[in-house]
């Protein structure tokens, strides 16, 4: 019997489900360019411009903490600053190496950096100096933020000591560290940034997907550039309905399926009433509008874009085996098929697809009337898990809204 042994990555970054959650959500929020390899350069470079020496940043380790681990993890003595989020009331803790501290003061203020390290609090003067470094590397990531304007970063105090601390690290919540090492000339330190987990959950909902800033709107026009001549189908919609694996099974030419979930109406001319239209799955936005006749041919007016804010992912699992893999390639339908009968599958009605380009769809709105590529009179598709398994013609039985089965592919 052959054995198989999990595939192992080779040359991969490798992390925790928790560090990977702190690194996309900050990712997610602040867009990608702090987290590109040229921005450590950009920061870099600003540090060499104001303290005329060569600088160099190393690796980022997210690591994270309870409050235990971190108060015992935390220098007794030490440079700490205080970063405030507002609106929000968390505090970001940056902890300095003192090595580093006392070199950029020392050269901001016009030393060579011999001076010795600064093993006490900083005087007021001491604090001015760093603050305007400080300053500098934050206005940098504001240059590079592209969403999320609305939290806005501050430099609020200066502490020296790990009991000062004792009173702004939050006790219900864990802590995210984000560390690197640092060298400035000759001389090499550290710099670690620690993130409330709270504040973590609230950086990381999703950036409103409409009526956003200016500055998002730009740069989602950048982005949609690359993509303008990307192929899309606009799927629109006439009502759904849901059918047993078994029905589906058994339908044949001639049968008449009964609508339930619709807003149309048939009229001398066809159909009329409101329908709705959407690309790929529909879960996160559709266009709602009216099906119009205009000559017999079917054209779509659109009223209304409705965007869902928080967007849908599919579900994760925690392990890779949660499905059972499949041994043999027989069944026992016999005894399981009665199982089937249970499965509901969605039907969809469609009354066509548009075919567009992302740049198209980027340029939809309200009481645009889009022309379908069929009459009022031609078959509807019924569609399962997006493909075309039947047409029909819509006819009415007893006031209700019906499709009779014309031609049945079957689903494949």
């Amino acid at each position: 019997m052959t054995s198989v042994k999990p595939f192992q990555f080779k040359n991969l970054p490798s992390y925790s489900r928790a560090q990977a959650n702190c690194l996309q959500s900050l990712s997610a929020y602040l867009s990608q360019r702090p987290f590109q390899s040229g921005f450590r350069s950009h920061i870099c470079e600003i540090l060499q411009a104001a303290l005329k020496v060569p600088a160099k940043l190393s690796g980022v380790d997210i690591q994270p903490l309870d409050t235990q681990a971190l108060k015992k993890m935390l220098p007794a003595q030490g440079c700490f600053a205080l970063l405030g989020a507002a609106p929000g009331t968390h505090k970001i803790i940056a902890d300095l190496d003192s090595t580093l501290v006392t070199q950029a003061i020392d050269r901001l203020l016009g030393g060579d950096g011999q001076t010795e390290v600064i093993r006490r609090n900083l005087t007021q003067v001491e604090q001015g100096v760093v603050s305007f470094m400080l300053l500098k590397l934050i206005g940098a990531f504001y240059d590079g933020w592209t969403s999320g304007r609305e939290i806005a970063l501050t430099l609020d105090d200066f502490l020296g000591t790990r009991e000062e601390l004792e009173d702004i690290i939050e006790d219900d919540t864990d802590y995210y560290l984000l560390g690197l090492k640092a060298s400035l000339g000759d001389c090499i330190g550290y710099a670690r940034i620690l993130l409330p987990a709270h504040f973590i959950d609230t950086f990381s909902k999703p950036v409103a997907q409409s009526g956003g800033t200016p500055e998002e709107h730009e740069y989602m026009r950048q982005t949609l550039r690359q993509i303008a001549d990307h192929e899309v189908e606009l799927k629109v919609e006439a009502g759904r309905l849901e059918l047993s694996s078994e029905d589906i099974a058994t339908l044949e030419a001639g049968d008449i399926i009964i609508l339930e979930n619709h807003q149309l109406a048939l009229s001398p001319e066809g159909p009329t009433g409101n329908i709705s239209a959407h690309i790929g799955e529909g879960k996160n936005g559709c266009l709602q509008g009216q099906l119009q006749i205009a000559e017999g041919q079917l054209k779509f007016a659109i009223s209304q874009i409705l965007v869902q804010e928080q967007p849908i992912e599919a579900p994760m699992t925690d392990e890779l085996n949660d499905e059972p893999t499949i041994q043999e390639a027989t069944d026992n339908l016999p005894e399981t098929e009665g199982l089937l009968r249970d499965i509901d599958a969605p039907v969809v009605i469609e009354l066509g697809r548009l075919k567009m380009n992302t740049a198209q769809v980027t340029r939809l709105k309200s009481g645009q009337i889009l022309r379908l590529s069929r009459n009022a009179n031609d078959p509807v598709d019924l569609v399962v898990n997006d493909k075309i398994f039947a047409r029909g013609e819509l006819v009415e039985i007893d006031g209700e809204l019906g499709v009779r089965l014309v031609h049945v592919t079957g689903v494949s």
